[in-house]
């Protein structure tokens, strides 16, 4: 069993390998040892589920995070031309803009870095 685990190298059955050396040398109903085997991978597996359904959720909200400044420029632009004018016709309006780029930049990859973290 030890070495078929090894060769294997799928950790549910791995862990199965472990539960069933570990009933023949202790003995006892291996249909409960397997039976909370079964509700142990259960679980890993909803938990996994929801890992997987949150970094989902955090990648839909940091594209819609990305995209809003884009769309409110544009916006100000139909309503308030001149107001978006200054940022791209005068030397301090394109300092503001590229400090808010890179703002945003910044924030982008903090928040990459976190769902990437959340999925190990």
């Amino acid at each position: 069993m030890k070495t078929m685990a090894t060769r294997v190298r799928i950790s549910e059955f791995t862990l199965l390998c472990a539960v069933l050396r570990l009933q023949r040398r202790a003995g006892g109903g291996v249909a409960e040892a397997l039976g909370n085997l079964a509700g142990g991978l259960r679980e890993r597996r909803k938990t996994a589920l929801k890992a997987h359904s949150s970094t989902a959720q955090s990648r839909l909200t940091l594209v819609i995070l990305m995209l809003l400044p884009i769309v409110v420029l544009v916006m100000q632009k139909f309503t308030a031309p001149e107001t978006v004018d200054i940022l791209f016709n005068t030397p301090n309006g394109l300092f503001v803009l590229r400090i808010g780029i890179g703002l945003i930049a910044a924030g982008v990859g903090v928040a990459y870095l976190l769902i990437a973290r959340g999925t190990r």
